[in-house]
C-alpha cells in the first residue's frame, strides 16, 4: 500500500498535473491575444483530375481582422478579406469584389483561416465542428463543416499561437496544403 500511495502522490505533484487542460477555448484565447502576424507561405494544390501538383509562394498577413494573401510566384495575385468582403486582384486586372453573404463556400474557407487567427471561436463553431488534439506546443485542429458542400474538411496544425500548416480537402478530392513559416 505505501508504494501505491507514493505513486499517487508523485502523479498529483508532477508538473504535468499542474498544467491547465489544453482546450479549444484556451487556444483561441492565446490566438486572439497574439500580435499582428506576417508569414511566408508555400501552397501545393493537388487536383483529383490532374496527375501533378501546382505550387505557389508568397506571404500572408493578419491584422485587425484583415487577412491578406499575396501570391508572388508563379503569378502575382492579392486576396484581401476585410469584414464581409473579399477583394481579389490578379496582375494588372481590375479588382474583383465578392460579398461573402453571396458566396457561402468562400465564407466557410474564410472562417477556417480567419477564425483561428482571430481566436474567433464563434466563427469556427458557426461553420464547423472543431476537434482539437495535442498540446499548446504542438497542436492539431480538425474542422468538419456543419453542412455538406464543396469542403470536406480543414486541418490546421500549429505551435503555440502560430499556425504552421493548413490542409483543405474538397468533396471532389482536390487538396490544398499551405505551409506557413516566419518571414
Amino acid at each position: 500500500m505505501p508504494a501505491r500511495r507514493a505513486l499517487l502522490l508523485a502523479l498529483i505533484s508532477s508538473p504535468a498535473a499542474a498544467e491547465p487542460a489544453f482546450t479549444l477555448e484556451a487556444l483561441m484565447a492565446r490566438m486572439a491575444a497574439a500580435a499582428p502576424r506576417r508569414a511566408r507561405f508555400t501552397e501545393t494544390r493537388r487536383y483529383a483530375a490532374l496527375s501533378g501538383t501546382l505550387e505557389s509562394r508568397g506571404w500572408l498577413a493578419f491584422e485587425n481582422g484583415r487577412l491578406t494573401k499575396m501570391t508572388e510566384w508563379p503569378d502575382p495575385e492579392r486576396l484581401e478579406v476585410d469584414g464581409q468582403r473579399i477583394v481579389i486582384t490578379q496582375a494588372n486586372d481590375p479588382p474583383r469584389v465578392i460579398d461573402m453573404a453571396m458566396a457561402p463556400p468562400l465564407r466557410l474557407l474564410v472562417d477556417a483561416i480567419r477564425g483561428p487567427l482571430a481566436g474567433d471561436i464563434e466563427a469556427l463553431r458557426r461553420s464547423f465542428t472543431p476537434a482539437l488534439a495535442g498540446t499548446l506546443q504542438t497542436w492539431s485542429l480538425h474542422l468538419t463543416p456543419r453542412t455538406p458542400g464543396p469542403v470536406r474538411d480543414v486541418h490546421l496544425t500549429g505551435q503555440s499561437s502560430e499556425i504552421t500548416t493548413i490542409t483543405l480537402t474538397q468533396a471532389n478530392g482536390d487538396e490544398q496544403l499551405m505551409r506557413i513559416s516566419p518571414p
